[in-house]
């Protein structure tokens, strides 16, 4: 090969290779999408949800003060009944000719008082005019005083027997609706027995249960929202009532709340979930969406930082504490301000060029 050949074969080949750098442009260089948001001051309250049911606010169960027979049950399940409506009735024959008994002998009690009252009178009259011994006004004021003493137990169980005759109407103490009907027409019932059931209208609860580690967090007064799995457009204000101070059977603490407002759709035992507000024990966290961090597979946690200047990313690990109800709680490595990726963080390298889609609109760790 000649000496000129050699020359344009080197010039062709350095033509080749400028080219190609010349060629080459920004927009080749691989840029990737993504997500981010900004690292927010660290939150002073944070919400947490707990699931519970509607109950009534009084749900009495009504029975007999008597034993009888059922003569009558208009109570239905479902019906709405007032103060004072009757739920159910016992047959009161027996308590009314027991009453009509007991009048009659006292109406003979008093007449036989009227009379020993006289004699004790005549007596002690003439006792005191000499014509009458000792004994006769002892005697007579003793058969005074038993006649006496008869007539008040008369009245005493004519009294009962009264009140046992009225115990036959079983009436409902407050408004609202039957919730359940124990027992059938004709049926015998001892005293004590539940026929009927009554949920009280108005001031609808909700019960929900706390697990040990928040129940000394929570008071009576302290205000909610709860919303119904039926109805998630509704959200309902209320307020603590009552914090229980045992465990039920599930290990929860329960806690019942009233709500404020009224809606006839809410019926006991519809399933909810009720948001309380805590504050929060350790202000200086800083709490992120969980998608935003990575796990090296040598160990740790990490995330993507983004460095506006030069529109790329550089890891930065971090230290992880709790999954809230709100986001991720990190403890070390991140600080207001950060600007972080949280969509595409698997399909990052250390300095890779990105773009911004957008920055997620939500608040994580936001000071309230």
């Amino acid at each position: 090969m000649t000496k000129y050949s050699w020359t344009v074969s080197g010039i062709l080949l350095a033509a080749v290779f400028t080219g190609c750098r010349v060629g080459q442009t920004d927009e080749e260089v691989p840029v990737r999408p993504v997500v981010t948001i900004t690292v927010r001051r660290p939150a002073k309250i944070e919400r947490r949800s707990f699931s519970g049911a509607a109950r009534a606010p009084i749900q009495t169960v009504l029975s007999f003060r008597v034993p009888g027979e059922i003569a009558e049950l208009p109570a239905k399940i479902g019906m709405r009944i007032h103060v004072g409506d009757v739920v159910a009735g016992l047959d009161a024959t027996d308590y009314e000719l027991e009453a009509g008994r007991l009048e009659a002998q006292l109406s003979q009690a008093e007449a036989q008082l009227a009379q020993v009252s006289s004699e004790y009178e005549r007596v002690r009259l003439l006792y005191e005019a000499g014509s009458a011994s000792r004994s006769d006004l002892e005697n007579a004021r003793a058969a005074y005083e038993t006649a006496q003493a008869r007539k008040k137990a008369l009245e005493e169980g004519l009294h009962l027997a009264r009140q046992q005759s009225s115990y036959c109407v079983l009436r409902s103490p407050v408004d609202g609706r039957i919730t359940a009907v124990e027992v059938e027409p004709h049926q015998t019932v001892h005293a004590g027995q539940a026929v009927a059931a009554v949920a009280a209208e108005g001031g609808m609860e909700f019960e929900a249960g706390l697990p040990e580690r928040l129940i000394s967090r929570v008071k009576t007064g302290q205000h909610a929202q709860v919303q119904f799995d039926v109805m998630p457009e509704r959200t309902f204000s209320a307020h603590i009532s009552q914090v229980g101070v045992a465990p039920n059977d599930s290990g929860v603490y329960p806690v019942r709340l009233i709500l404020e407002e009224s809606d006839p759709r809410v019926r006991p035992g519809m399933l909810g979930e009720v948001v309380l507000e805590f504050k929060v024990l350790h202000p200086a966290r800083v709490v992120i969406p969980p998608v935003a961090v990575a796990k090296d597979p040598l160990g740790g946690n990490f995330v993507w930082v983004v460095d506006t200047n030069t529109m790329s990313v550089a890891r930065r690990d971090v230290k992880i504490g709790e999954l809230l109800s709100d986001g991720l709680e990190i403890l070390d490595g991140l600080q207001p301000g950060d600007r972080i990726v949280i969509r595409g963080v698997h399909h990052l390298a250390e300095g890779m060029k990105i773009r911004l889609l957008r920055e997620d609109e939500r608040i994580f760790g936001v000071s309230r």
